[in-house]
């Protein structure tokens, strides 16, 4: 393993100014190279930061490329913030640089590679949502099920079918159905459901879709079937960066060892205290066993808390150390400010809404941007929202999972459908909101009865003169019409053309500021992005995975998102609602479930960096997690 003291004394006043500031641990995270490396980062302790200094110290001391490194982010807004970082040191092009989720990452090699994987012809990437829609065509498709079945039997066996489609994918189960073995890595399906998903993988890949799994799924299946092309990524980056390495899944974990299969140019950072994403598959496995798959690992523990104050980090570690499955730590703050967490009990659910409403309007010294209120789940969001909103309180709320709004949405799909007019989903998604949902669906069965894609079925009725539909007419004469414009338009044209000339710009009029202002942050930022890139393909699919609105809370307005969603983020002021007996952990949680949702409550009270505030109900009791607390 080289020696790096001589190349990091050579450039001392470089190195100096980078690491000057850091605490012992956290500098010394930045400097390890060349050995397997897993930085145990607790809330506050200066991840992001440490995470961000190690890239430009491997490019402005080492010497490395930018294009050298790979950092794999957990969120968009995790990855747009990290470029942000990255660009004040360096300097060039941050939005070329390999810095961006597991997604948007493969995404944008399967690119590189179009030729061995789709051929001519790009792909295109279909919304979570479009997956729901294209198993109701295929059931539709099925002789008598949708006579026989109620509309909420329909829903329930879709539903069925997506928790089956995604637990597969991200466990890495192969239904591809030309595959021999892609039944017998999803038991328990009967032969019924088996024929469902084959229709829907042969539907996908007719129509050159992907959902975002396949994104990781199918670099994964090109790497191995090319092992050329796996050793040239292999060689191109000599540091691999990790972000939330806690919540990764096991087609993840085999997504990064393409990169670095003995793990030496491989750096994670992460905490097994903060592992809440186990009901998406993730395994707090991964970060548990990195010493067990990489002998030689260096393991570096930040132990400072920057965020919270000495009675949160005291009480947030008394909670945390009841989880046995767990790496052990020693935090202490480096916050000198006061704080503390207090426990309330409330008259139930009503009770809570109140005392949330109470605190928000007499929180000494506390202005709305300094307050977050924290649900258990959306809908607990949603309530709480509604309820603060009504009593005359500016609300944010925070959902960064919606990073499309619906007028988003279509306007993609019209883009979607001029890179690839196979993509039957989005022909229908524009359909459904020009024609109605009866026809669009009415569409899509007659279109897969006889084997064509949605707008050659369109195009072949359009040109026997039968279509009849005021809505799919108007479908058409816009994509004829903008497929015209393809031929001498530049992207970036094709992009101003696709908001007026499907009169999406007088859609827009209707909705209220907030909204509209929304909808034109991100059409700038994509409309920004189509200047540097060359095609429609890529634009979208930047839109699709890169893109994240990051801006939108105002300053006169608290916020109100749910425990997950608040994650990595933090505020001076925490309301968290729900800390009731049965509620928090849910009283059908066992083992692990409870050891996750303590985890979630760890997150949830170091997001306050001032105090934080846990509301139950005095009807049925307070949360075990407030006991173990010593606040119950």
């Amino acid at each position: 393993m080289p020696d790096l003291a001589p190349m990091i004394s050579a450039l001392p006043s470089i190195e100096a100014s980078l690491t000057d500031g850091l605490n012992p641990q956290q500098k010394a995270a930045v400097e390890a190279f060349h050995k397997p490396l897993l930085v145990l980062s607790s809330s506050g302790t200066g991840k992001t930061h440490v995470l961000a200094t190690k890239f430009i110290f491997a490019v402005q001391v080492l010497g490395y490329k930018p294009d050298e490194i790979m950092a794999v982010t957990f969120t968009r807004k995790a990855g747009h913030e990290l470029k942000e970082r990255i660009g004040r040191k360096i300097v060039g092009d941050v939005d070329n640089l390999y810095v961006g989720t597991f997604h948007s990452l493969s995404s944008r090699m399967l690119r590189v590679h179009q030729a061995i994987h789709t051929g001519e012809k790009p792909f295109t990437i279909v919304e979570p949502e479009e997956i729901k829609m294209t198993l109701t065509g295929i059931l539709a498709s099925l002789d008598g099920f949708g006579n026989s079945s109620s509309s909420r039997e329909i829903d329930k066996r879709i539903n069925s079918l997506l928790k089956t489609i995604d637990a597969a994918k991200n466990m890495g189960v192969n239904l591809d159905p030309s595959s021999s073995s892609w039944v017998s890595g999803a038991p328990g399906l009967s032969r019924e459901d088996s024929d469902i998903l084959s229709q829907y993988e042969k539907t996908m890949r007719e129509n050159r879709c992907l959902d975002y799994n396949d994104l990781i799924l199918d670099f994964i299946r090109l790497t191995s079937a090319n092992p050329i092309v796996a050793r040239s990524w292999r060689k191109k980056f000599k540091l691999v960066l990790v972000d939330e390495y806690q919540d990764t899944n096991p087609v993840q974990e085999r997504w990064l060892q393409i990169f670095s299969d003995a793990g030496n140019n491989l750096a994670c950072f992460g905490d097994d205290d903060q592992a809440v994403y186990g009901w998406r598959h993730a395994t707090v496995d991964n970060i548990l066993t990195f010493e067990k798959r990489y002998p030689n690992a260096l393991v570096i523990k930040l132990g400072i808390n920057y965020r919270c104050p000495e009675q949160i980090v005291r009480k947030a570690g008394k909670l945390i150390s009841a989880n046995q499955k767990r790496h052990t730590k020693t935090v202490r703050s480096g916050n000198k400010g006061q704080g503390d967490v207090a426990s309330i009990p409330c008259n139930g659910q009503q009770g809570m809404l109140n005392q949330a409403l109470v605190l928000i309007q007499s929180v000494a010294k506390a202005q709305p941007k300094d307050i977050t209120v924290l649900a258990r789940t959306n809908s607990d969001a949603d309530e709480t929202a509604q309820f603060l909103i009504r009593h005359g309180v500016n609300v944010f709320r925070f959902n960064p999972d919606a990073d499309s709004s619906p007028q988003l949405q279509i306007f993609l799909a019209w883009l979607r459908l001029l890179a690839n007019e196979a993509d039957s989903p989005a022909a229908i998604k524009i359909m459904t909101s020009l024609a109605g949902l009866g026809t669009a669906q009415a569409v899509w069965r007659a279109a897969r009865m006889e084997g064509l894609p949605v707008m050659q079925w369109l195009s072949k009725r359009s040109d026997a003169g039968s279509l009849r539909q005021d809505g799919l007419l108007r479908l058409m004469d816009v994509y004829q019409g903008l497929r015209s414009a393809t031929m001498i338009s530049s992207a970036s044209e094709m992009i101003e053309l696709a908001l007026t000339y499907t009169d999406l710009d007088k859609d827009l009029e209707a909705l209220n500021p907030a909204r509209r202002a929304r909808f034109f942050r991100q059409y700038m930022a994509i409309s920004e992005h189509a200047h540097r890139a060359e095609d429609l393909a890529t634009i979208i699919a930047t839109a699709q995975t890169e893109i994240a609105d990051v801006d939108g809370r105002p300053d006169n307005a608290v916020a109100v998102s749910t425990m997950h969603a608040m994650k990595g983020l933090e505020s001076p002021v925490v309301i968290s609602p729900g800390w009731t007996k049965g509620k928090f952990p849910s009283g059908f949680d066992k083992g692990d479930e409870i050891d996750e949702a303590r985890r979630l409550a760890f997150v949830t009270i170091t997001r306050a960096s001032a105090r934080c505030y846990l509301l139950w109900d005095n009807q049925l009791g307070p949360s075990p997690f407030l006991t173990e607390m010593g606040l119950a």
